[in-house]
């Protein structure tokens, strides 16, 4: 009687054990899909003065129904969390006043944390894509201050023929340079977003080449 009772109990361990185990794998696969299917953005600010206002998460092409998340800011600090598949890219902006000193941010909604900081000037990391956007978005920058200076100059110097080989060699430079951001991402939603911002400047070759649907 008694080896039967050691017996019993050794098998009622045995299958909690089991069912333990298959919980804990069903924890991990469901917490995996949960990681899988959002993109969670969080934000941070120069301060708290801008606590209670609000951030707001926007497509940047709004195709029939779109939808818009929104937060408060809280201790200069901000979550927002979106589900992959709504939109491929969005913006990160405040109300329009607070534009002018909070610098409006493009986020790639792919699964993950992307962290950003919003400021005069606004930027993101952490996820490939918005690590690859980010790359992007401070050589467009760049290119935009040298666009300025040539301004500048062309004041001073009053020479339009230097002025327009001078933004004809930036425009080259940047068109070189998104060419080739759009053939290293070209099977992904960032390469089909900056595709169709520059589609308009390649010539029918250079658009053959890509082959990539809008």
């Amino acid at each position: 009687m008694l080896h039967l009772f050691v017996f019993l109990q050794k098998t009622r361990a045995m299958v909690n054990k089991r069912w333990y185990i298959v919980f804990i794998l069903c924890v991990g696969f469901l917490s995996g899909c949960t990681k899988e299917t959002l993109c969670i953005v969080e934000g941070s600010l120069p301060g708290k003065e801008y606590d209670g206002e609000t951030i707001y998460l926007v497509p940047f092409t709004k195709r029939g129904e779109f939808r818009i998340d929104s937060v408060q800011i809280q201790n200069g600090t901000f979550t927002i969390k979106r589900e992959i598949g709504e939109d491929d890219i969005c913006i990160l902006r405040a109300r329009p006043l607070l534009r002018l000193s909070l610098q409006e941010l493009l986020v790639v909604i792919e699964p993950g944390h992307v962290k950003v900081n919003i400021g005069s000037t606004s930027s993101a990391s952490g996820a490939p894509l918005n690590d690859e956007l980010q790359r992007w978005k401070e050589n467009k920058e760049l290119t935009d201050q040298f666009r300025r200076q040539a301004l500048t100059e062309l004041n001073s110097k009053k020479d339009t023929a230097w002025y327009d080989q001078r933004i004809q060699d930036l425009h080259e430079v940047s068109l070189n340079y998104n060419i080739q951001f759009v053939e290293r991402n070209k099977d992904n939603k960032l390469g089909r977003f900056v595709y169709s911002m520059i589609r308009h400047q390649l010539t029918p070759e250079q658009d053959k080449t890509f082959a990539i649907s809008e």
